[in-house]
């Protein structure tokens, strides 16, 4: 943590693994500030980590459907709606968003949630929304 931050940062991460580009060459631990003590046996790993998430678009649709906290989903990532373009720019800002799982959409005025935590069996009945829900890979 930076200094000066205060509260209750306890906790532990294991494995971890960065991975990523910038400006065209892979990250490397030069690209961080990075205290030892904070996250013991950090690595970096040579090239890029494969994206787990398959390149197409794969979401299927629940039309007349809803999710929101305690409604299908956990985490309203958008508690504000986005006003987007179409239904299909809507699964985009979803698939950009790895903690994304489901994307409320309200055609009648193009208006897109994201959504994290998505239970199809708990969506709520709505005729004015429709879901759609990722399809992960198996990685």
């Amino acid at each position: 943590p930076k200094d000066g931050c205060d509260g209750n940062l306890s906790g532990k991460i294991d494995e971890m693994f960065l991975s990523g580009l910038v400006a065209g060459r892979p990250l490397s631990q030069s690209d961080f500030v990075i205290n030892d003590a904070t996250v013991p046996g950090l690595k970096f790993k040579d090239g890029v980590l494969a994206d787990p998430h398959p390149p197409t678009l794969e979401y299927i649709k629940y039309a007349n459907k809803n999710a929101y906290a305690e409604n299908g989903s956990t985490i309203d990532i958008d508690e504000d709606g986005v006003v987007v373009q179409s239904a299909s720019q809507c699964v985009s800002r979803c698939h950009a968003d790895w903690s994304c799982e489901c994307v409320v959409y309200q055609p009648s005025n193009s208006v897109c949630w994201k959504r994290g935590g998505c239970r199809v069996d708990m969506f709520d009945d709505d005729n004015s929304h429709e879901v759609y829900v990722r399809q992960w890979a198996n990685v």
